[in-house]
């Protein structure tokens, strides 16, 4: 097919996306490793003339896909040419199994390699296999279309397909320069958005381990994947797609953070970094164009002690808000950053990708389709592919991986499937780390380090507490003939309580009641003296009397969007929690009276608090040093 172009050898520099996927492809001996491709099959009637036109058309109209790559003064241009191949249509009813020899034809096609030299790197063809069973195979170069830009050229050719048969004016169509996004390219690797981008992202991998592997005697070099389907049955993959809604979380969280929780069963790693493919595309402009922009960053992902779905799902997509504006950098120059500051590493491995799968413009169309991705390019490790169809309400998953594989891939494949058929059974169970609650051993030298708790006196007059009883409840003031107050009296009681001291600590966006109970578990057994409670025997004579152990399971967890309050036992500790909403961080109150908490101790318990906090959240546990004993606590105040 011939078209009318500016001169053909009309030279554009190259993005940075596309220099490092052709030295890639030069690397490699798989000559089809850069080729991504995708299949629509489609029922209903087809006017073959038109949607074939249609096809030609829009790649008429794209001059981001009508190049070839020179070289020239020690430099690799692309350069327009004015030729593509014409859309083929392909006759299989005649065959004796229509299905297979489709089938048959498009394993011939993947196997055939561009040459990025002479071009053309795009190829369509329709596959007739029955009298309203028809496939629409789309092929290129990963150098002049990412998987984003597959789907952009499929929905535009089916837009003018609609059009033509429903006889509507051919609007002034969008057209594709190559030119338009070196130029954008250029300007954004010269920006401070570039320099914002690239301290972002070195700060999201300080610290984080190698990334997880879930194949051994991997190649060295890039090759195209084979795909093994991740065996669910179609009840079993609508009801994933639906446990978002039944969570409240997103899909994309929803789908990562299955894998998360799988690869931390496999490997008991609760750091990740998830190698992700992001379509680089943040811009209303950059959304619309035909090209390569995809980049591969590694996505960190923590499962804190504790972690259920719904949490884990939530903490991804703040992961995922905070990494957008982000998505454009290129994983090429995180890695050229690291080996510049002296600290190369390797950041990929298990990759993830979330695709939406859209069949809108078919259904536009007249016609009813399944995408299915053939090839989405060169890989390493296993890439587990999450497919979403909102409009069907389910959501397949499947592994890409090197064809040497196989074997170990379907293990896997079954392995995870087994996994995802437990979450479905219990989507609150516990993804990451356990918590287990308790103290590190005593770092002190006293002599009563080792001993039982339980044995350590919880009762005595308080001692030195001469300033807070002189000013609140002085003796002298007291009506020598009034009686003395019952321990239980009404208003004593009101009095404890109305000189509670009220500590509030925010707890993280997202936090499960489990992990504050946890927490709490780990302060009660830091500091015995807050199972003590206050009590005043006569008018200027307090006492510390055993009281309720302010354990996790006694927290009171209040339903969110309820008034945060305290209350409990009059003179001893109690908590509350009130979860947050979203993103909104939730908020414990410790209420306990002056004698139990002073200021000193709220500003201990605050700090405790953090640091467990935390913990969990790295996916350790929260365990906390010792605090003195409460025999300890009597003699302080003594001696204050």
């Amino acid at each position: 097919m011939h078209v009318q172009t500016s001169p053909p050898a009309l030279r554009t520099p190259l993005t940075a996306a596309q220099r490092e996927i052709w030295m890639a492809d030069r690397a490699t001996d798989d000559a089809t490793a850069y080729t991504t491709a995708l299949v629509a099959h489609a029922h209903g009637p087809v006017d073959f003339p038109a949607l074939r036109s249609a096809i030609e058309d829009t790649m008429s109209r794209s001059q981001a896909t009508r190049v070839r790559f020179v070289t020239a003064d020690g430099q690799v241009f692309q350069e327009t040419i004015d030729q593509l191949p014409p859309c083929e249509v392909v006759d299989l009813r005649g065959e004796t199994d229509p299905p297979a020899a489709a089938r048959a034809w498009i394993d011939a096609a993947l196997a055939r390699p561009y040459d990025t030299s002479t071009g053309p790197l795009l190829r369509t063809s329709l596959l007739r296999v029955g009298d309203e069973h028809t496939l629409a195979y789309l092929s290129a170069h990963h150098l002049v279309l990412d998987g984003t830009a597959v789907g952009l050229m499929l929905s535009a050719a089916l837009t003018r397909y609609g059009r033509t048969l429903a006889g509507d004016p051919e609007p002034g169509e969008q057209t594709w320069e190559a030119a338009t996004l070196a130029t954008a390219d250029e300007r954004y690797r010269t920006s401070p958005q570039f320099v914002a981008d690239e301290r972002f992202w070195l700060e999201q991998i300080a610290g984080a381990p190698p990334p997880p592997r879930l194949l051994d005697d991997l190649q060295p070099v890039a090759r195209r994947a084979i795909i093994v389907p991740v065996p669910l049955t179609a009840d079993e993959r609508v009801r994933l797609y639906g446990c978002g809604r039944e969570l409240g979380v997103r899909t994309a969280g929803l789908l990562l953070a299955t894998l998360a929780g799988f690869l931390y069963r496999r490997t008991g790693r609760h750091d990740l970094l998830l190698a992700t493919p992001m379509s680089g595309r943040i811009t209303g402009e950059l959304r619309t164009q035909l090209g390569t922009l995809a980049t591969v960053l590694p996505l960190r992902v923590r499962l804190r002690s504790g972690t259920t779905w719904r949490q884990l799902a939530g903490d991804i997509d703040a992961t995922l808000r905070a990494v957008h504006p982000h998505s454009r950098f290129r994983g090429e120059d995180l890695r050229r950053s690291l080996r510049e500051a002296g600290a190369p590493r390797r950041l990929l491995g298990v990759g993830a990708n979330v695709l939406p799968m859209t069949t809108r413009a078919f259904s536009a169309a007249g016609l009813q389709a399944r995408l299915e991705i053939l090839s989405s390019g060169p890989t390493g490790d296993i890439d587990v592919f999450f497919e979403v169809d909102a409009a069907t309400g389910e959501a397949a998953l499947s592994f890409h991986g090197p064809a040497g594989q196989r074997p170990a891939m379907t293990a896997l494949a079954q392995e995870y499937a087994d996994y995802l058929r437990a979450l479905l059974a219990d989507p609150h169970t516990v993804l990451g780390p356990p918590l287990r609650a308790g103290t590190e051993p005593s770092r002190s030298g006293d002599d009563d380090a080792d001993a039982d708790p339980a044995a350590l006196p919880l009762t005595g007059t308080v001692p030195g507490a001469q300033e807070w009883v002189l000013a609140h409840d002085d003796p002298a003031t007291a009506d020598p003939g009034a009686e003395d107050p019952a321990a239980d009296d009404p208003a004593h009681e009101a009095s404890l309580l109305a000189a509670a001291r009220v500590l509030t600590v925010p707890t993280p966006p997202r936090t499960d009641a489990a992990q504050v109970r946890a927490i709490v578990d780990a302060l009660a057994a830091a500091h015995p003296e807050l199972a003590l409670r206050v009590g005043r025997t006569v008018p200027g004579l307090w006492e510390y009397v055993p009281g309720p152990t302010p354990d996790g399971q006694a927290l009171t967890v209040l339903a969110p969007g309820s008034a945060a309050g305290a209350g409990g036992v009059p003179g001893a500790v109690s908590m509350t929690w009130l979860p947050g909403r979203r993103q909104d961080p939730g908020v414990l109150t410790i209420s306990a009276h002056p004698l139990l908490l002073d200021a000193a101790g709220s500003a201990l318990l605050a700090d405790d608090l953090a640091a467990a906090f935390t913990t969990v959240a790295d996916g350790g546990q929260p365990v906390l040093p010792p605090a003195h004993d409460p025999q300890d606590v009597l003699d302080r105040c003594a001696d204050r």
